[in-house]
């Protein structure tokens, strides 16, 4: 419970599902700058991305895995949503650490 006065009880509840702007209308597919998106609608006809995830590196992917996600993949249920999230992260394009170089000093006295 959130909050209660003598007129109102206000609750709160948690839903662990996807939103139901996905369940009707959601996709996943590339972004134009190849980051992998859950989209409202088909992601050439939307530019309305609801979550970004990663870039994904297109050189890896088969030719009608790049197909399919230009066009976008349905998905209707929490469970497809997080399977294509899981699979098309071995195709994460890795970013490469950053190299900290400190410099050497020596203090003479």
């Amino acid at each position: 419970m959130l909050k209660e006065t003598d007129q109102e009880l206000v609750f709160r509840t948690s839903i662990d599902d996807i939103s139901p702007i996905l369940k009707e209308n959601g996709y996943v597919g590339l972004s134009v700058n190849g980051i992998l998106s859950a989209f409202e609608g088909k992601p050439a006809s939307s530019q309305h991305i609801i979550q970004s995830f990663f870039q994904i590196d297109i050189k890896r992917l088969e030719s009608y895995q790049h197909e399919q996600l230009k066009k976008g993949i349905r998905v209707q249920s929490k469970d497809e949503y997080l399977s294509l999230i899981n699979f098309y992260k071995i195709y994460q394009l890795q970013q490469r650490p950053l190299s900290i170089k400190q410099p050497f000093f020596s203090m003479v006295k």
